[in-house]
C-alpha cells in the first residue's frame, strides 16, 4: 500500500495506465488541430549528473514526448521566465530555483520517462514586454500535444507542491473486535466518494486557466488529497478502481467528464452541413461557458485568453470570428445572457480569494457592456427555453426576433487590457428591435425581500400587473437585489416578469429602454402553450443620444390562457435600432 502519492511504485501503475491509453483509446490519440509543437519546452535530462533542466526550442526536440503542468501559481511564484533572463534559462535552471510544485512535477515525468515538460511560467516570456497575447491561443497545440498533464490538484500556489502522505486508515478495513459469534469490522470508505478527490471538484479545479488545461489534455493525472486519478478521454480510472469501461463514480457525486468537449468539437466536421456544424458549436459552446463562468482568475483581463484554446479550434474548423467572446454567426443568441445572484455564502475553502471570486458581480472596466466578459459574474444564457430537467425544448417557434444591423469589430481571444486598447473606438453592435420605454422601480416582498421590477413607462392595469410570487423556494441574502432570479423564487400567476440586472442596484432607474430580441412560443411537457419575450435592458451612455450601454435582462412568459397582450411589448411600441456600447 502506497504511503504517499509520490511512492515509486506508483510510477508503474501509471506507465500501465499510459501504454493501455496510448494502445487502445482512439480519441485520446488524435493529433491536435494545430500540430506545432510547443515555442518553448524544459529539457529534465540536460545534465546527467544534475536536477537541473533548461529552456530548449520546441522546433529542436523532434518527436519526443512531452507532458505539461497544471497548477495554481497562489501568487507564489518565485521563478518565471522573462526577456531579462531567457539566456541564462537557455544555459541552465538551478533546481534550488524551482518552487515545489516544479519540482514535483520534474521529478513524475523522469519517473515516466518523459524528457521534455511544458510549465507556463517558465516557457511563456511573463511581462509587459513578453509573448503572452502571441502563446495563448495556441494553448489547444500545447496541451491537446501533450502525452498527460501533471495536475497538483490539492495544491493551492506553486509551494504546495503534488505529492501527499496517504493514510492506510483509509484505505484498509480494520478489525475493531472478534469473538466466537461476531467479528466487528470498520470498513474503509472508497476514496471516491470522498468529495475533494473528483476531477473537477478539486482546490485546482476551480482555476479558470485549468477549465480549459484539462478540457484540452488527452490524459490528466491528478495528484490529490491522498490518492492519483487518471482521467482521459475515455473515462476515469485508480489503483482501486482500475476498469475504463466501469463508472468511476456515483451518479450523485456529479462528475462532469468535460474531455469530451474536446472531443466533440473536433467532431464538427462530420456535421451534416456546415450550418449544422455551426448549429451544434452553439450548444457546446454555451455549456461550456456557462461552467466556464463558474471558475476563477487571478487576473480578470484573461477572461478570453483563458478559452483561447477551444475557441481556436472553432475558429480553423467553421472559419467564424467572434468579437469580445461572442461569435458573429449567432451575435444575436449570444447577447441573450444573464447574470447569476450570488448565492448564500457558504464555505468553500477549496481556493483563497481572487481578483474575480464569484460573489458580486462587478463590471470589468473598458469592455463592452454587450459581452459576458464584461462581467466576473456566473452566467446562463436565455436563448431558447428550458425544461425541468435543464434539457432545451424541441418544439419552438420562433414569432419575433430581432435583427443586428451592424456587427461589433472581429477580436481575438487575448488579453482585455490588450484587446481594449486596440480599439480605435469603443466597440458596439446595433440591433433593431421592437423597443418599450421603461423603468426599475422597487418593490417589497414577503419575509422583506427587495428587490427591483422593470415596468413600462406607460399606465398599467390592476387587470394587467404581474402576480407577485406567493412563495419562495430559498431567500437570497438580503444585501443584494437579485431577487427574482428562478433559482431563488417561484412566480405564480397568470404570468410571469423577470428583470435580472447585470449588476446590482440600490435605487430606481429611469430612462430605460428594453428591446425586444426574441419571443418565441412553446409548449412544456405536461403544460399549456406558452409564449416567451426576452429582451435586453439599456439605459443612455450620456454619450449620443443613440447610443446605450447594457444593465440587464429581461425575460417575460406568459400562457395562452391568458388574453392579456404581452405586459412589456404591447402590439403598439415601435421597432428602432438601438447601438449599444
Amino acid at each position: 500500500m502506497l504511503r504517499s502519492t509520490g511512492a515509486r511504485p506508483a510510477y508503474a501503475t501509471i506507465k500501465k495506465w499510459l501504454q493501455k491509453c496510448q494502445s487502445s483509446h482512439g480519441d485520446c490519440n488524435k493529433a491536435p488541430s494545430d500540430s506545432r509543437r510547443p515555442t518553448r519546452l524544459l529539457d529534465l535530462d540536460a545534465f546527467p549528473t544534475s536536477s537541473d533542466i533548461k529552456l530548449v526550442s520546441g522546433a529542436d526536440t523532434g518527436t519526443g514526448q512531452y507532458a505539461t503542468l497544471s497548477y495554481c501559481w497562489g501568487g507564489v511564484n518565485p521563478v518565471m521566465l522573462r526577456t531579462s533572463n531567457i539566456k541564462d534559462f537557455r544555459a541552465r535552471i538551478q533546481w534550488s530555483t524551482l518552487p515545489q510544485t516544479m519540482k514535483d512535477a520534474v521529478t513524475v515525468c523522469r519517473n515516466l520517462d518523459v524528457r521534455y515538460l511544458w510549465i507556463d511560467a517558465l516557457c511563456i516570456i511573463q511581462g509587459d514586454d513578453g509573448d503572452f497575447n502571441t502563446e495563448a491561443p495556441r494553448m489547444e497545440a500545447v496541451y491537446a500535444g501533450s502525452a498527460f498533464t501533471v495536475a497538483a490538484a490539492h495544491s493551492k500556489n506553486s509551494e504546495g507542491g503534488c505529492f501527499r502522505e496517504v493514510s492506510p486508515l483509509g484505505r484498509s478495513d480494520s478489525l475493531i473486535s472478534q469473538d466466537n459469534n461476531y467479528t466487528v469490522l470498520l470498513k474503509a470508505r472508497s476514496f471516491c466518494t470522498a468529495f475533494e478527490n473528483i476531477p473537477g471538484h478539486c482546490p485546482l479545479d476551480s482555476r479558470g486557466w485549468v477549465f480549459q488545461e484539462r478540457m484540452l489534455s488527452p490524459r490528466t493525472l491528478f495528484f490529490g488529497r491522498d490518492e492519483i486519478h487518471w482521467e482521459c478521454r475515455k473515462g476515469v480510472i485508480c489503483a482501486y478502481e482500475p476498469d475504463f469501461e466501469k463508472p468511476h463514480f456515483p451518479a450523485w457525486l456529479s462528475y462532469t467528464p468535460i474531455k469530451h468537449n474536446y472531443t466533440k468539437v473536433r467532431s464538427l466536421e462530420k456535421a451534416p452541413s456546415p450550418n449544422d456544424a455551426i448549429r451544434q458549436f452553439q450548444r457546446l459552446w454555451v455549456s461550456v461557458i456557462e461552467a466556464y463562468s463558474r471558475t476563477n482568475l487571478s487576473f480578470a483581463q484573461d477572461k478570453l485568453a483563458a478559452i483561447a484554446g477551444l475557441a481556436s479550434i472553432a475558429q480553423q474548423k467553421l472559419n467564424i470570428e467572434a468579437s469580445f467572446g461572442l461569435w458573429l454567426p449567432f451575435l444575436l443568441d449570444d447577447l441573450l445572457w444573464e447574470v447569476e445572484p450570488p448565492q448564500p455564502e457558504q464555505d468553500d475553502s477549496r481556493t483563497e480569494p481572487t481578483e474575480n471570486q464569484n460573489c458580486v458581480s462587478v463590471s470589468l472596466a473598458g469592455t463592452p457592456s454587450w459581452s459576458w466578459a464584461s462581467t466576473n459574474a456566473k452566467i446562463s444564457f436565455l436563448h431558447e427555453p428550458q425544461s425541468t430537467a435543464g434539457k432545451p425544448i424541441g418544439d419552438v417557434e420562433e414569432q419575433h426576433s430581432a435583427t443586428v444591423s451592424s456587427f461589433p469589430p472581429p477580436t481575438p481571444f487575448i488579453g482585455l487590457h490588450t484587446l481594449v486598447s486596440q480599439q480605435p473606438t469603443p466597440p458596439s453592435v446595433r440591433v433593431r428591435g421592437l423597443v418599450s420605454k421603461c423603468r426599475a422601480l422597487p418593490y417589497q416582498a414577503e419575509f422583506g425581500l427587495c428587490g427591483f421590477d422593470l415596468q413600462p413607462d406607460r399606465p398599467i392595469s390592476e387587470a394587467e400587473r404581474p402576480k407577485r410570487y406567493a412563495r419562495l423556494e430559498r431567500a437570497p441574502p438580503l444585501t443584494h437585489t437579485f431577487a427574482k432570479h428562478h433559482n431563488n423564487v417561484v412566480q405564480r400567476g397568470r404570468f410571469a416578469c423577470v428583470f435580472q440586472p447585470d449588476l446590482p442596484i440600490n435605487k430606481p432607474m429611469d430612462d430605460l429602454m428594453c428591446v425586444l430580441i426574441k419571443r418565441v412560443r412553446y409548449k412544456p411537457e405536461g403544460k399549456s402553450v406558452t409564449v416567451r419575450d426576452v429582451g435586453l435592458v439599456l439605459q443612455p451612455t450620456g454619450g449620443k443620444a443613440t447610443q446605450y450601454r447594457r444593465v440587464g435582462i429581461y425575460t417575460e412568459e406568459r400562457s395562452n390562457q391568458n388574453t392579456l397582450p404581452m405586459f412589456m411589448f404591447l402590439s403598439s411600441v415601435e421597432e428602432k435600432e438601438m447601438e449599444i456600447l
